[in-house]
């Protein structure tokens, strides 16, 4: 970098110094183009620098990434702002950052300068420049000793994506076949399963508020057998009185009477032998309501 900095500012050092050209016509313009190393090797960077000493009313545009840099690319490029001195002479200057990837060893190069005057544009060449290019391998003798080596080398094999595809494949026909056979049952039985893990969740909860005689227990367990009732049989029962209850089930006397019996504990108090065997009547009910509807799956 301090190298790049001190070519500049003596490129710049020695056109200020020069003798004043004046408002001198386009043709005897002259940029400056040099590079910042005699020689490179492939593939490495190397800078190069572009001068023009102008006069200060003339427009002039250095290049720019649209430019044609063979043989070289192009990887970065620096301006400079214009400096003017009291002699109205202007002074442009840019660094360019190329690399090259050619075999040539002399490599000769250099930029123009463009110059806009009355619409029209005047491209000044600079003179050229040449570059030694250094190659990164070195010449191969005619013949090369070959070093044995007899130890095993362990070579990872790639994916047979063929093999892949058809296994999935395979796969995919398997499962639908089996899901076309047994899918049928299989659903049966998930069904058959959730039933009887509600029915179990229903009878241990119901049995703890039958051991207890209480309006509280007794009004929980009736909600517990209204919810579980209305879950297997797809009736709204829980949001039900016991004489709508009655009205839905007109045939089943013995359920009328029972859930009259667990009203009056829930609302009078009145406790007995008579609420046990209600309370056991509506476990009963629901019992048979459980058995009818695994037989309901088992038969569809």
């Amino acid at each position: 970098m301090r190298r790049l900095l001190k070519t500049v500012f003596c490129c710049l050092a020695w056109c200020l110094c020069a003798p004043a050209w004046g408002q001198v016509p386009v043709p005897a313009l002259a940029p400056v183009g040099k590079f910042l190393a005699d020689s490179v090797k492939i593939g490495e960077e190397v800078q190069y620098t572009l001068v023009l000493r102008h006069p200060k009313d003339l427009e002039v545009r250095f290049p720019d990434s649209t430019t044609n840099y063979a043989p070289f690319e192009l990887k970065n490029k620096r301006y400079f702002p214009t400096i003017t001195d009291l002699r109205g002479n202007s002074l442009d200057s840019a660094v360019y950052t190329l690399t090259t990837f050619e075999a040539d060893s002399l490599v000769t190069f250099g930029l123009p300068v463009y110059v806009l005057r009355g619409g029209d544009t005047t491209a000044l060449a600079a003179s050229p420049d040449q570059l030694l290019v250094q190659a990164t391998v070195a010449e191969l003798p005619e013949k090369v000793a070959l070093l044995e080596h007899v130890n095993f080398a362990q070579v990872k094999q790639g994916i047979n994506w063929l093999i892949v595809g058809l296994v999935a494949a395979a796969v995919v026909v398997v499962a639908l076949g089996l899901y076309l056979l047994f899918g049928e049952r299989i659903r049966r039985g998930y069904r058959l399963r959730r039933l009887k893990r509600r029915y179990q969740r229903f009878v241990a909860e119901f049995e703890q508020c039958l051991a207890k005689q209480d309006s509280r227990h007794t009004e929980h367990g009736l909600a517990v057998w209204k919810s579980y009732l209305e879950n297997l049989q797809q009736v709204p029962f829980a949001s039900y009185t016991s004489k709508e209850i009655a009205q839905v089930l007109p045939n089943e006397t013995h359920l009328h009477q029972s859930l009259k019996t667990i009203d009056r504990a829930i609302y009078a108090n009145q406790f007995g032998d008579t609420l046990r065997e209600a309370m056991t009547f509506l476990k009963k009910f629901s019992d048979n309501a459980y058995h009818k509807k695994v037989e309901e799956l088992r038969n569809a």
